[in-house]
C-alpha cells in the first residue's frame, strides 16, 4: 500500500485493509457509514512529494505530528458536509471536528442522559476503545501520535459521555476534559 493511502487510511475507520496495486487506489475512501474522503487531496495538502517518498520512520516526530494533525483536519472538513448520518437505530453522527491530532466524532443518542448509568458509559467506552484499537488504520494513527475522540449527547443535547483515545494501552482512553459521568 502506498504511503499516500496509508496516511489517508489513518484518518478513517473502515478504510479497506487490503493493499491495492500502486496506481489503483480510489480517490474516495469509503467507510461503514458510507462517508467519503478524497485521500489524494487530504494527503496532498499535508505532505510534500518528497515526504510521500520518505519512509515514515525517517520523518522527524514533530513533522509526523503536523502531518497527522493536517490530515485529521482535512478529514473533518471533508466529512462535515456529509453529516448527519445515522450510525444505528438510536445513534446519529452529527459532527466531526479536529483539534491538533485528535479527530472527534460527535454523536446524538436517542435517550435521556438522566437514564444513562456509569456502568453503561463504561461499557460504551470499552466497546469504542476495542473497536478503535482493533482497527489497523486507526491504531496506526494512534501509534504515530494521533487520536480519536467520541462525544455523546442525548436527544435534548445534554452531554452523556466523552472519551479521547490517544493510546491503545490501558491508560490512553481517559474521559475527555469536561466529560460528564452521570
Amino acid at each position: 500500500m502506498s504511503k499516500r493511502v496509508i496516511m489517508a487510511c489513518l484518518v478513517l475507520a473502515g478504510c479497506s485493509q487490503q493493499p491495492q496495486p500502486q496506481g489503483q487506489q480510489d480517490a474516495a475512501t469509503n467507510n461503514p457509514l458510507g462517508l467519503k474522503m478524497d485521500e489524494r487531496s487530504a494527503v496532498g495538502a499535508c505532505m510534500t512529494p518528497e515526504e510521500e517518498r520518505t519512509p515514515i520512520e525517517q520523518i522527524a516526530p514533530e513533522r509526523q505530528r503536523a502531518m497527522i494533525g493536517c490530515i485529521q483536519n482535512q478529514a473533518a472538513a471533508q466529512i462535515q458536509p456529509q453529516l448527519p448520518q445515522q450510525v444505528d437505530p438510536m445513534t446519529r453522527l452529527t459532527d466531526v471536528t479536529a483539534e491538533d491530532t485528535m479527530l472527534t466524532y460527535h454523536q446524538t443518542v436517542d435517550v435521556d442522559a438522566a437514564t444513562v448509568t456509569p456502568a453503561m458509559t463504561s461499557q460504551l467506552e470499552t466497546r469504542v476503545r476495542t473497536a478503535v484499537c482493533g482497527q489497523p488504520q486507526m491504531r496506526g494513527t494512534i501509534d504515530l501520535g494521533g487520536g480519536y475522540g467520541y462525544r455523546w449527547s442525548d436527544k435534548n443535547g445534554q452531554p452523556i459521555h466523552a472519551v479521547q483515545i490517544a493510546s491503545c494501552s490501558g491508560a490512553g482512553a481517559a474521559p475527555a476534559p469536561g466529560a460528564v459521568r452521570p
